[in-house]
């Protein structure tokens, strides 16, 4: 009975010529309505790009060796939507250092992973909120402002927050983020 809960997910891409050097990456495995099991992967190119439109002829699953009939694969994103995204960064006085750095790091490393079809926003807050682009897929124009930030001033992070989301409400997107990278202080928080 034990070893009919604790299954191991082996997911391999069935060899196909169009895409050299393939890479799946797990993200989660849902065993909560078990036997029904659910994983969701991400299939990558050599370049790090989603690869879309996989079907199940793409897939094996194996348990100890052997290869599980009746797996189903359906994805998520069945029509390619785009994603709109607005990135703020904090740019106040607590951020000079290492944590701009990762700040810039980590906005610079989401926007190469960014699809082609996806539009993105860049922010930086201190105590103001300073719009740095409109939604776009120009993604070196993206890179060429997050090098630009100088961190000074206080953290206004809830007006960010608050005009993050409100930007996303106004653009008709069939999927939307916000990402806030931010050292989390704030002056006179506790």
């Amino acid at each position: 009975m034990f070893k009919k809960t604790i299954i191991c997910f082996i997911l391999f891409l069935l060899p196909f010529s169009a895409y050299p050097q393939p890479r799946a990456i797990i993200h989660q495995v849902d065993i909560s309505r078990f036997p029904v099991m659910r994983a969701y992967v991400s299939v990558l190119d050599s370049q790090g790009e989603t690869i879309k439109g996989l079907d199940r002829t793409f897939f094996s699953l194996n348990e100890d060796g052997v290869e599980i009939d009746g797996i189903q694969c359906s994805s998520i994103f069945p029509n390619q939507e785009w994603l709109a995204v607005v990135i703020a960064i904090d740019k106040s006085g607590s951020m000079k250092g290492t944590p701009i750095e990762e700040a810039k790091n980590g906005a610079r490393k989401f926007i190469q992973k960014a699809g082609l079809q996806d539009r993105i926003s860049l922010m930086f807050f201190d105590d103001e909120i300073f719009w740095k682009t409109n939604f776009t897929r120009e993604k070196e124009l993206l890179q060429k402002e997050i090098e630009s930030v100088i961190p000074q001033n206080n953290t206004s992070l809830y007006d960010a927050l608050t005009q993050s989301l409100d930007r996303l409400k106004n653009i008709d997107s069939p999927r939307k983020a916000a990402v806030i990278l931010t050292d989390g202080k704030i002056p006179g928080a506790k």
